[in-house]
């Protein structure tokens, strides 16, 4: 179960960062795939996820970073594998 941190701010009515709540990964998920939801995360927030929920160096391979860059439309880089590294 993963735990995130959430209270609403009256002023703003947004979530954010005070108590703590479990929420299921099913659940985690579910907020994931809803573009509605999913489009209230700010930049960093969304910067912030994309930087640590992959587990290790062995999750980062050529074929996922160019897959990315793809569905990104970043078309003036490419990753390269270095089999001498």
């Amino acid at each position: 179960m993963l735990k995130i941190k959430t209270a609403l701010n009256q002023e703003k009515d947004q979530l954010i960062v005070k108590t703590t709540e479990n929420i299921t990964p099913q659940a985690f998920m579910k907020f994931f795939r809803n573009t509605e939801k999913l489009n209230q995360l700010t930049p960093e927030d969304r910067t912030e996820i994309f930087r640590t929920v992959l587990l290790g160096s062995s999750d980062l391979t050529k074929d996922l970073l160019n897959e990315i860059l793809r569905d990104y439309s970043v078309e003036h880089l490419e990753v390269i594998e270095c089999k001498s590294c």
